[in-house]
């Protein structure tokens, strides 16, 4: 079982209104009064002050009912000028009857809006590699909180801290906080980090979406995942966001052995548990990696699968390495966590004397051993489009940099969607001048999502 930190000793989970400025936040839900907002000509208000005082909801309903909106106004045009009634009582008819359109418009784009948003990542508290994950989703979500400027007032984010077991029944839960937040704050959008939770929610979650048959209102998951094999599924409503194992293995395959000349490679892979190949991430990074290396001529010396919280044996190192420990040798570490981190250190310690090739989750600081940069070592980076902006110090680190990405992704995509057939357009729409603009990004049909990447030596 896994750690667990929360005061009753159960899953621990919140669901928070996570806005703490004005730029992002819940409108209030309390019904319209229709009556209170009748211009009434008998009251002291004079109808332009009545007016300028619903100007606001009158926008909104001609920009949600242009046509109905056009021919009320020309009709008060047209009563105005033949003088039927008198001018006052044909404004204050216009008004009138204006201002119940007005709030019925109003009502029906509440039916779309809020268009609330949800983020599922593990819980960041404790000592396996799925908390650590934990802490870097969390804070790349936190960031595009605080960096969103969009103009988004009705939208509301909410968070849920899932803990990960290594059997199935821990999706049960996280499913079921989606269809609360569905019914209960119409949240539409469900962000999802971690393979094995994407991987293994992708039919239930499909299956409850086929069942709501309204079409506007059928829920979305944003997966921001690496591996989950297959995961993309646009028919079933489910989209990923994040460099793929298909693009980060074939490339470290390449530059090792294109750009650092390798003939002979090992590789070192995260699992759920020991002798067992069952993470999404670690079995099918390595399965390309290897694909690749040797489709290319290369050599695979062995592979290993480690425990997602444990440390490689140091004579399972020495074996693999041992006889082709050269500058012609290349090691391939992909993981996250403790297992990361510990083979790192272990290929130091035994001095290993090829080159390292890593996984992105390299550039989080705390999965990497100190000193990894005086040894020969390469990642992948993504490609920016021509004339963006260098990337920051906060953007360096990919596995933070594609929490704070989706969720600003999905604000931005929010913002004007009003249906979640609408939201997928935009989704699949270049953005330009938008906050998530940066990146050289290729979307596909099926709601798959290529992120053009390079592989280049680390520097931290």
């Amino acid at each position: 079982m896994p750690e667990n930190t929360s005061p009753d000793n159960s899953n621990y989970s919140k669901d928070i209104t996570w806005p703490k400025n004005n730029r992002v936040k819940r409108k209030n839900d309390s019904s319209v009064n229709v009556n209170s907002q009748r211009y009434n000509p008998e009251s002291k208000e004079t109808w332009p002050i009545w007016f300028e005082r619903n100007w606001d909801d009158f926008w909104k309903f001609a920009k949600r009912r242009p046509v109905l909106s056009i021919v009320v106004l020309i009709a008060a045009i047209a009563i105005i000028s033949i003088g039927i009634g008198g001018k006052d009582w044909a404004i204050g008819l216009l008004i009138s009857q204006g201002s119940t359109l007005i709030n019925k418009g109003v009502h029906a784009q509440k039916r779309y809006r809020p268009f609330n948003i949800a983020v599922f990542y593990p819980n960041p508290r404790g000592d396996r590699a799925a908390n650590k994950d934990g802490v870097v989703q969390k804070a790349g979500f936190d960031e595009a909180f605080e960096m969103f400027d969009g103009g988004v007032k009705d939208t509301h984010v909410y968070e849920y801290e899932f803990d990960v077991q290594s059997k199935e029944e821990f999706i049960k839960p996280i499913l079921e906080k989606m269809k609360i937040f569905y019914s209960d704050h119409n949240v539409r959008v469900f962000i999802l980090t971690m393979d094995s939770a994407s991987f293994r929610i992708r039919s239930d979650f499909s299956a409850w979406r086929d069942s709501i048959e309204n079409n506007d209102e059928k829920p979305l998951l944003i997966c921001t995942v690496a591996s989950a094999p297959n995961i993309a599924d646009l028919k079933s409503g489910i989209l990923r966001f994040y460099i793929r194992s298909e693009e980060e293995s074939v490339e470290l395959a390449r530059y090792g052995f294109w750009a650092k000349h390798v003939t002979k490679a090992a590789v070192f892979f995260i699992t759920k548990e020991q002798k067992k190949r069952n993470d999404p991430y670690g079995e099918k990074s390595c399965e390309l990696f290897v694909d690749e290396f040797t489709a290319l001529g290369g050599k695979i010396v062995g592979t290993s699968e480690i425990d997602h919280g444990g440390r490689p044996a140091p004579e399972k190192v020495a074996e693999l390495i041992g006889s082709s420990n050269d500058s012609n040798t290349a090691v391939f570490v992909v993981g996250y966590g403790t297992m990361f981190k510990a083979t790192l250190e272990e290929l130091l310690r035994q001095k290993f004397a090829g080159v390292i090739l890593c996984a992105s989750t390299v550039t989080e600081e705390d999965w990497r051993p100190k000193g990894l940069e005086l040894f020969p070592t390469a990642t992948i980076e993504p490609l920016r489009r021509k004339g963006a902006r260098a990337p920051s110090e906060f953007e360096k680190n990919v596995v933070r940099f594609f929490a704070y990405q989706t969720l600003l992704k999905a604000l931005e995509c929010a913002k004007d969607a009003r249906s979640t057939p609408e939201f997928i357009r935009y989704w699949q729409k270049e953005s330009e001048g938008g906050t998530t603009d940066t990146l050289d990004v290729e979307y596909l049909a099926n709601g798959d999502t290529i992120v053009k990447i390079r592989a280049v030596d680390f520097k931290p």
